[in-house]
C-alpha cells in the first residue's frame, strides 16, 4: 500500500469517527439535554466571573506590547539572555513573561502576534510555543492552592513546579539549535508598526475581544461535554479500564476518574484532584496543570491559526510537561512535606462554584457593556 493511499484512508477514518461521535452527541443533546445545559451554565459562570476579568486585560496588554513595538524595543536588552538560554531573539522574552503571569492562552496570543509581525520566524515561534504556555499564578496559587487544597504553600510550590517544567522544555527545545549569525536584533523592525499608540491600543482591544469570545466558547463547550461524559458514565468506564491495567494508588481508588476529568478541562481536573489526599493528589494536580487539558489546547490552536504556526510540537511537548511536572513535584514536595494535603477537601470545588454563582448575578449587564464597548471601538476603527 502506497503512502498516499494510507494517508487518504487515515483521513477517511478520521472523518467517519468524527461523524459517528457527532451523531452520538447530537442524540444525547436531543434526548438528555439537562446534563449538557448544566455543564454549559457552569462554563458560562466560569467565563463571566474568572476568565473574562482575569484574561482580557492580559490579552489586551500582550497585544499592545507587540503591536506598539514595545516587545522589539525590550528585545534589544533581552537578546543576550534569550539567545544564550533558548537560542531565540530578545522579543521572545515578552511572550515568556506574559505567558508566565497571564495564563494559558495569553502566551499563545503573544507568540502568534510576534510571528505575524516578523519578530519571530515560524520555526522559532513553534519552539517558543512549547514553553510559553503556562497557567497563571493567580489560578495555581489562588484557586488551586488556597481554594482547592486550602494550602497556599502547596499552590506556591505547584507554580514553581509548573515554571520549572516549562523552563526545562525550553532547554530541550534548544538542543541542536545553532547560534544565530546576525546576533542581536535579528528580527527587530522587520515590519511596519502601528501608526501611533492610540491605533495600536484600539487594535489590541478589538483583537483581544475576538480572542476572548473564542476562549469562552471552548470553555463552555468542554464544560458541557464533561457533564455529558459524566452522565453517561464514559469517564468512569475509561478509568475502570485503565485501573485493570495499572492499579491506582491504594490511597485513592478513584485516581483515574479524577485524571480523566483533567484530560478534558484543567479547572475541573484540578478540583477533582484536590478531592484526593497525600502525595498522589499533588502529583496528579501537577500533571493536569502540565497537560493543560484539551480545552486549553484547542484554545491555543485557535489563537495561532491565522499566524500559520503549527501546533504539533506544542501538543507533543504536553507529554513532556506532564513528565517534568511530576518529577519536580515529587522532589519539591518531598523537601517540603508540610505542603502535602493530609485530608480530603472534596467540598472545595462546590464552594468555588457557589462563589461563581454569587459573583455572576450581573452577567447580562457585563455582556451588554462589552457589546457596547466593542461597537464603539469598531466605529473608531472605521472612522
Amino acid at each position: 500500500m502506497s503512502k498516499n493511499t494510507s494517508t487518504i484512508m487515515l483521513r477517511r477514518t478520521k472523518k467517519i469517527v468524527a461523524a459517528i461521535l457527532a451523531a452520538i452527541l447530537m442524540l444525547l443533546l436531543m434526548f438528555v439535554p439537562q446534563p449538557a445545559l448544566e455543564g454549559a451554565r457552569k462554563g458560562l459562570l466560569l467565563c463571566g466571573s474568572t476568565i473574562i476579568p482575569s484574561l482580557l486585560p492580559f490579552l489586551v496588554l500582550s497585544s499592545f506590547i507587540i503591536s506598539s513595538g514595545t516587545a522589539d524595543w525590550c528585545g534589544r536588552f533581552l537578546e543576550p539572555v534569550t539567545e544564550l538560554i533558548f537560542r531565540l531573539p530578545g522579543s521572545s522574552g515578552a511572550a515568556l513573561v506574559l505567558g508566565a503571569i497571564g495564563g494559558y492562552p495569553v502566551g499563545a496570543d503573544a507568540v502568534a502576534k510576534l510571528c505575524q509581525n516578523g519578530s519571530l520566524t515560524k520555526r522559532e515561534a513553534e519552539r517558543l510555543l512549547c514553553f510559553a504556555i503556562n497557567s497563571s499564578p493567580a489560578f495555581i496559587i489562588g484557586a488551586v492552592g488556597a481554594g482547592f487544597f486550602k494550602n497556599v504553600q502547596a499552590g506556591i510550590l505547584l507554580y514553581i513546579v509548573h515554571l520549572l517544567a516549562s523552563f526545562t522544555i525550553g532547554l530541550v527545545m534548544r538542543i541542536g539549535q545553532k547560534r544565530r549569525e546576525s546576533g542581536r536584533g535579528k528580527h527587530i523592525h522587520v515590519t511596519r508598526r502601528a501608526d501611533n499608540l492610540s491605533a495600536a491600543f484600539v487594535k489590541s482591544v478589538t483583537g483581544s475581544a475576538q480572542s476572548i469570545v473564542t476562549i469562552c466558547a471552548f470553555v463552555i463547550l468542554f464544560s458541557a461535554l464533561n457533564s455529558l461524559l459524566n452522565y453517561t458514565g464514559t469517564i468512569q468506564l475509561l478509568a475502570d479500564t485503565v485501573s485493570h491495567i495499572i492499579p491506582p494508588p491504594a490511597s485513592d481508588p478513584s485516581f483515574y476518574s479524577r485524571a480523566a476529568v483533567g484530560l478534558l478541562e484543567v479547572t475541573n481536573g484540578c478540583a477533582a484532584a484536590s478531592g484526593s489526599v497525600g502525595l498522589p493528589a499533588i502529583l496528579l494536580t501537577a500533571a493536569i496543570l502540565g497537560f493543560s487539558g484539551l480545552s486549553v489546547q484547542f484554545q491555543v490552536i485557535s489563537l495561532i491559526k491565522e499566524s500559520g504556526i503549527s501546533a504539533k510540537l506544542f501538543i507533543l511537548t504536553r507529554i513532556l510537561h506532564v513528565f517534568f511536572s511530576t518529577v519536580f513535584a515529587l522532589v519539591l514536595f518531598k523537601i517540603f512535606p508540610s505542603a502535602i494535603p493530609t485530608s480530603s477537601v472534596v467540598t472545595a470545588f462546590a464552594t468555588y462554584q457557589n462563589n461563581l454563582i454569587v459573583s455572576c448575578h450581573s452577567i447580562p449587564a457585563v455582556c451588554a457593556m462589552l457589546f457596547i464597548i466593542a461597537i464603539l471601538l469598531l466605529s473608531l476603527v472605521n472612522v
